[in-house]
């Protein structure tokens, strides 16, 4: 845990910080409260596992897709935000959430069309090919991806404070540039 994330356990409060702030931030940033928070994570992730298992109903399912958003948005800063101290994103969660509804949607859609393929079914709704309606919901799922995605870079771009940019400068200017753009390029184009 002390390679990814080396405050773990340390001070990093800032130095006006009171007592009561300095107390609970070395208390949230202990290695136990981490490996509890992500192993509460994961238990209602099971739990919304098992509760899909059983095929819900239309209201549980909104609830559970509700309850993953927050629990989402949670792992998210706690794994991935945490990799840098000091910074913050109210977008993070949103954009791995998307990534995760985009890649999810791309799957289900290649499931359905190795089904189809395997059938050689062409179903259709009224003359309109399904494949259509599959292929219009991943671009939705694509373009709010890089919308929120982008519109996070640019709104730390711009304000340009060291605080904030800390989690693209190593990523936009060392040796990793080249496998960044990369990667986006590719997410957005495949």
């Amino acid at each position: 845990l002390r390679v990814l994330y080396p405050w773990l356990g340390g001070d990093t409060a800032p130095a006006d910080a009171d007592p009561l702030g300095r107390a609970f931030l070395h208390a949230w940033q202990s290695p136990i409260a981490l490996a509890v928070r992500v192993a509460l994570y994961a238990i209602v992730w099971l739990v919304l596992e098992r509760r899909a298992r059983r095929l819900m109903r239309a209201g549980e399912a909104a609830a559970a897709l509700v309850v993953h958003l927050a629990i989402g948005t949670l792992a998210a800063v706690d794994v991935i935000a945490a990799l840098v101290p000091h910074w913050s994103s109210s977008a993070l969660g949103l954009v791995v959430v998307s990534a995760q509804a985009y890649g999810g949607g791309a799957f289900a859609i290649a499931l359905g069309c190795a089904e189809l393929a395997a059938h050689r079914a062409q179903p259709s709704t009224e003359g309109v090919p399904l494949s259509r309606d599959w292929g219009n919901l991943l671009l939705t799922a694509t373009l709010v991806w890089a919308y929120l995605a982008f519109m996070q870079l640019l709104i730390i771009w711009a304000e340009n404070l060291p605080r904030e940019i800390a989690w693209y400068v190593p990523r936009l200017q060392t040796r990793w540039e080249a496998v960044g753009v990369v990667l986006v390029v590719a997410h957005f184009a495949l």
